[in-house]
């Protein structure tokens, strides 16, 4: 290895450990700021079940988190920063149509924090678009109605195969859509076991049935930290 590739490698590793430490301290900063919220939202649960990416969908019973301040938002908080509760003290988690608008290090990033705030045995379950369903409707089902009625459909009169996969990667500020095979290796590399497909709107938890909201979710999925 020369020496220019040397100091590159140096400089991008510094400056990775130096965006590393002053996100720790932007998200300490943050912890002190919204102390009083972050008590307000955890005091007199027996139990914590966070909904990130809430929107507009209140989860009652669930401490629903978004960066949009919006009616069905408990507690507004950037996910960049992680989360701001102790390791090991959350049940379970849940998102519907979030993790695919972070970039494929956000996601990693959520994931591995999910891990370190879930209590052993809790379970994550992350509903979402599914990367099979988009190819399968290119390669056969792209000429039906239903895509075409969609707000992000230019309407030029040119429908194709190739301008519905891209509405559907790129569109809503898609930045990473996951099948099930990528989606299970990201949550085993974060340390999760028990990983499973699961149905629309069903589930072996009690808490974690009946959540999904959108007739586009086709991917969802179960882990566990074990």
């Amino acid at each position: 290895m020369n020496l220019k590739r040397l100091v590159k490698q140096f400089l991008v590793t510094s400056r990775n450990k130096l965006k590393k430490k002053l996100l720790n301290i932007e998200r300490n900063v943050l912890v002190l700021y919204k102390k009083q919220d972050i008590k307000k939202v955890i005091q007199s649960r027996s139990a914590l079940y966070l909904h990130l990416g809430c929107g507009q969908i209140h989860l009652p019973n669930w401490i629903n988190i978004d960066i949009v301040n919006t009616a069905a938002v408990d507690l507004k908080w950037n996910l960049k920063y992680g989360f701001p509760f102790d390791d090991n003290s959350i049940d379970l988690i849940y998102s519907e149509h979030f993790l695919e608008h972070l970039t494929l290090d956000d996601g990693i990033s959520l994931l591995r924090n999910s891990y370190k705030v879930l209590k052993t045995g809790g379970i994550i379950r992350i509903a979402m678009p599914d990367l099979e369903v988009l190819v399968d409707n290119y390669l056969h089902l792209w000429q039906t109605d239903n895509w075409k009625k969609d707000l992000a459909f230019d309407r030029t009169g040119n429908e194709t195969a190739c301008e519905l996969f891209n509405i559907g990667m790129r569109s809503w500020e898609h930045k990473y859509i996951y099948d099930f095979n990528d989606m299970k290796k990201r949550l085993e590399n974060a340390g999760f076991g028990g990983i499973k497909r699961v149905s629309w709107g069903k589930s072996d938890h009690l808490e974690l049935n009946n959540l999904e909201t959108r007739d586009e979710t086709h991917l969802i999925v179960e882990a566990t930290k074990l």
